[in-house]
């Protein structure tokens, strides 16, 4: 436990002013992590969607406006079409790639989602962009790394577009439900199993963040978390309720009664 501790100190540090119900000091790092661990995969779905999007928008827009949609929402990026969808890139470099079946925002509709040049990766993954309705899609990705996988569904919805001009970064507020699945082994130093569900949709307002500097772009929402070990099942800490703050201060930990 304590190795875990010191390594993931930094990961923390922001978040001084935890408001638990039952832990101590040491079961709070442990449950702020896990529950770290499983906003940071909702953040990339969501970066990953609104890439997305712009690609839909960037393939329907002529020449001029083309450069311009580049400039504003992907100036560190060029984007290049291929003979069945669109690759990212980067100086040169492939960082990922979408293989389109339809308009994105086309119920039916599936985009796939390619890495690029990650030679850790297996073959038994998929990361699926699934349009399930108008401004509505469904996110699907099992992916294994040599030392992690990730099993995750969101039912995500696209509200208003944000205020001012943002580059590289989300253009709509999103709501967002579903749950994941974080795996890890003894190679890292956190080899635990993380289940997360949303048992109160999660709200992203990247403006907020930006504007207000504030330390997360989630500004409501509310996990069911369990963190067990990884070989073993055994519990790590209690199954905790965490309450998303737009702010790394007053996060709230409630620890359940064990079943």
């Amino acid at each position: 436990m304590k190795r875990l501790i010191y390594i993931f100190a930094a990961l923390v540090a922001l978040s001084s002013c935890t408001i638990s119900e039952g832990g101590n000091s040491d079961q709070n790092l442990v449950a702020k992590m896990a529950a770290s661990m499983a906003i940071s995969e909702v953040q990339q779905q969501i970066h990953i969607l609104s890439y997305a999007q712009t690609i839909d928008y960037y393939s329907q827009a002529g020449d001029g406006e083309r450069e311009i949609i580049e400039d504003q929402h992907l100036p560190n990026v060029r984007l290049r079409q291929t003979d069945n969808g669109w690759k990212v890139v980067r100086n040169g470099q492939d960082l990922f790639s979408f293989v389109c079946n339809g308009a994105l925002n086309e119920e039916g509709s599936v985009w796939n989602v390619y890495l690029a040049q990650d030679t850790s990766l297996t073959n038994d993954h998929w990361w699926q962009i699934k349009c399930i309705g108008e401004n509505r899609w469904h996110l699907d990705q099992m992916i294994h790394y040599v030392e992690r996988s990730v099993n995750i569904a969101l039912d995500v919805k696209a509200g208003e577009q944000i205020q001012g001009q943002l580059q590289s970064s989300p253009i709509y507020k999103y709501e967002i439900e579903g749950e994941c699945e974080i795996t890890q082994d003894e190679v890292v130093v956190a080899p635990y199993r993380v289940k997360m569900k949303i048992i109160e949709p999660i709200v992203f307002d990247n403006y907020q963040y930006h504007s207000g500097f504030s330390g997360t772009a989630f500004t409501e929402g509310r996990l069911s978390m369990r963190v067990t070990d990884y070989k073993t099942g055994e519990a790590v800490v209690a199954p905790f309720h965490y309450w998303i703050s737009p702010e790394h201060s007053n996060v709230k930990i409630e620890y359940l009664m064990t079943e």
